[in-house]
């Protein structure tokens, strides 16, 4: 069954969501409106997700992966003119997953901060599409990702910039570290600009812990195992940034970190 959710009705800060229940979820942000919210998602089936960034709304969304085990998560995302939207992702599930992720800006003065943190244990492949269809639209695509031994994340990341969205800006920023010394990450990057007056960039690196910060940090005396896990924190941190909730930003600090001591 499917589920159409209001933003606007949704009074808790944190919500959980079963996808064994609802495999397909719509969310609107309504005109005008802002907000925030947390959503962690559990459950072993599929799972489609819709939102409607409506006019002028602002708001800032964290989907946390932890318990889910899916097989496949499909996400298509539309900020219509004005909208604001932070749209932040863990994938910190520990599991085999398939994602799909299209972002359409429809409208202008559109912004999208598009952040994710992946520990990846076993194979992720995640493909994402930004497509500008709008003048004077923003997109920030950023990446931070994992990879332990016997695991794999392979990350295609596309954004296109279409012929007369004038002023329109798209920018992407991959880092994934690999955990161990066999390099099974993969980052694809691609800008697709069919506009000249435009802004576009994007940075990508795949590599191991820098030596040189592990060095520091023992020299400062941290065991080896202490440093490792400083590091890793580091990469997954970002996307706890809209958590202004001191009680809550511990509670998920604790939550990583204990996702990260599991294979540090």
């Amino acid at each position: 069954t499917s589920k159409e959710v209001d933003l606007n009705d949704v009074t808790a800060q944190v919500v959980v969501f079963d996808t064994n229940l609802t495999p397909e979820l719509t969310l609107y942000a309504n005109e005008n409106t802002s907000g925030k919210l947390i959503i962690f998602v559990k459950g072993d089936a599929n799972l489609n997700v819709n939102f409607v960034a409506q006019p002028y709304s602002n708001y800032s969304l964290l989907w946390i992966y932890d318990e889910a085990r899916e097989s496949l998560v499909k996400e298509n995302i539309e900020l219509q003119a004005g909208a604001e939207l932070k749209y932040y992702i863990a994938e910190v599930s520990q599991h085999q997953v398939k994602r799909q992720t299209e972002v359409n800006l429809v409208g202008s003065g559109a912004n999208l901060e598009f952040k994710s943190a992946s520990i990846a244990t076993a194979i992720i492949e995640w493909q994402q599409h930004v497509v500008h269809h709008a003048q004077n639209t923003y997109a920030f695509v950023q990446n931070y990702g994992m990879v332990y031994e016997n695991a794999q994340f392979l990350l295609d990341v596309k954004s296109h910039i279409l012929k007369g969205m004038k002023r329109s800006e798209t920018h992407q920023q991959n880092r994934i570290m690999n955990m161990n010394e066999k390099p099974r990450a993969r980052v694809f990057p691609q800008l697709i600009i069919d506009e000249n007056d435009v802004k576009a960039s994007h940075a990508a690196t795949v590599g191991q812990p820098d030596p040189n910060e592990i060095y520091y940090m023992q020299s400062r005396g941290l065991p080896y195992s202490e440093a490792i896990r400083l590091l890793s924190l580091g990469y997954i941190m970002p996307v706890l940034e809209i958590v202004k909730d001191e009680v809550l930003f511990e509670s998920l600090r604790v939550l990583f970190e204990e996702k990260v001591l599991a294979h540090a």
